[in-house]
């Protein structure tokens, strides 16, 4: 799926590493994800943000103190008019993941989502001008189902808002001056070695809120999960997971079959399809080879220790690559960091020792109250 990677100082004040060190995370994001790369960016002064977005990758060069890159990997929508940011007269929208019933070959399900929280945000002004634009974004999530993590930024206020539903990844961790986030784990502890945040934790961000971001993650408003699957997946040429959603709620649609919420096969009105009887002759308990021919008990097992042996080697052979990647990663940050001439971003000396597991951050019952 796409990548979603953010930085940005707490205090809002430019800093030449966001640019430096966002080069590395997305490059990284890049080689997965190479159907489009588009970025937000706010500097010191400046009340507008700076927007942009190409089928090739971009190198930052320009001190900000905040930067959000969004590196596609197409389902639906070709061209540059598909690539992330979407924007609209009030919002600027990043997705990474599926909504099920938006989208067609011309246009991607992100840029048909975008449209849809506007025209909500336009349909509740008529009635209150100064209607908060939390209240379109919700709306619409209600309605909407799919897998997703969202950066929508109001062009009006510059608040930036960041929501996403249970299946969704956002990885965060930060220390006094920066906050990284990023929906490549990966990228999270790349970003931990460049800014020197070693000690510090990776945390996930509670579903199903709608946060303000750069205001200490204030908690906005809560909106639900939508399972209510209206018009037909496939039709719009999608090939996430290889699911196609239609015929009401919580069916499915793949290989030519027709699923409902738990996995069992219905037929054209939703009804369950019993699976019919198998009135063959029982076989003969007996061992077999791959093929299904018999064989004898000690060749049987002789056969499995061989494909048990083989799959430990994969594994082996797996790791040792995944490692390999990292280390490889880490090469590259050491070397940005002492081109850049700095030892590191802060002291980890001062910060608590690594625990090694990931705490689920809960801003909403720690800090902050969310409001209707």
């Amino acid at each position: 799926m796409c990548h979603i990677n953010i930085v940005f100082t707490k205090d809002k004040t430019n800093s030449a590493l966001i640019p430096l060190y966002m080069n590395a995370m997305s490059y990284h994001s890049f080689g997965s994800n190479d159907d489009g790369e588009g970025y937000i960016m706010y500097t010191e002064g400046t009340e507008e943000p700076r927007v942009a977005k190409s089928l090739s990758k971009y190198r930052f060069k320009t001190p900000c103190w905040f930067l959000a890159t969004h590196q596609r990997y197409k389902t639906v929508g070709e061209g540059v008019d598909n690539v992330h940011p979407h924007e609209t007269k009030d919002f600027l929208v990043m997705h990474n993941g599926v909504f099920y019933d938006l989208g067609d070959k011309e246009k991607s399900d992100s840029k048909v989502f975008a449209e849809k929280i506007q025209e909500e945000l336009d349909k509740l002004r008529e009635e209150d001008k100064n209607v908060c634009p939390t209240l379109a974004i919700r709306n619409v999530l209600n309605s909407t189902a799919g897998y997703y993590s969202l950066l929508i930024v109001d062009k009006n206020t510059n608040n930036i808002f960041y929501a996403k539903e249970y299946n969704a990844n956002m990885y965060l961790v930060e220390n006094d001056k920066y906050v990284v986030m990023s929906t490549s784990e990966d990228n999270v502890k790349l970003a931990k070695f460049l800014f020197a945040m070693d000690g510090a934790k990776t945390m996930t961000i509670t579903e199903n809120y709608i946060y303000d971001i750069v205001k200490d993650f204030k908690s906005m408003r809560k909106f639900e999960k939508c399972y209510n699957y209206k018009s037909s997946y496939k039709s719009c040429g999608h090939s996430a997971y290889g699911k196609s959603y239609s015929q009401g709620s919580y069916t499915y649609y793949k290989n030519d079959k027709w699923y409902n919420y738990n996995d069992e096969e219905v037929d054209a009105d939703g009804k369950k399809i019993e699976p019919a009887k198998d009135e063959s002759p029982v076989k003969d308990d007996r061992y077999t080879d791959a093929e299904g021919n018999p064989i004898s008990k000690s060749k049987f097992k002789k056969l499995k220790k061989r494909e048990e042996k083989e799959r430990l080697k994969r594994e082996k052979m797996d790791k040792k690559a995944k490692d390999a990647e990292m280390k490889a990663l880490e090469e590259k940050a050491r070397e940005l960091r002492e081109r850049s001439g700095i030892a590191g971003a802060v002291d980890a000396a001062e910060l608590p020792p690594v625990s090694g597991e990931i705490t689920r951050l809960d801003f909403n019952n720690q800090r902050h109250d969310w409001y209707l």
